[in-house]
């Protein structure tokens, strides 16, 4: 356990004289990371198609309920 305790403190040691460098490598990512995603185009694009068929799925619904349309007109 002595020698676990002194390896951590071994490691931390060496990460607190190297505290500049990692921090200079941490804002050089977060620099290029942002430019990275501001350069990515902004494009968004949807589409939906919807087919139904009127005559198979209206009939059985509307049967009673509405006269059925006829293709010709008594008016002309």
């Amino acid at each position: 356990m002595d020698e676990l305790l002194r390896q951590a403190i071994t490691i931390l040691r060496g990460m607190w004289h190297r505290r500049w460098l990692g921090l200079a490598v941490a804002w050089l990512v977060g620099v290029v990371g942002a430019a990275v995603v501001y350069k990515i185009p902004d494009r968004y694009a949807a589409s939906a198609r919807i087919y139904v068929d009127t005559q198979s799925l209206l009939g059985p619904l509307m049967a009673g309920l509405a006269i059925a349309p006829t293709s010709t007109s008594r008016w002309g």
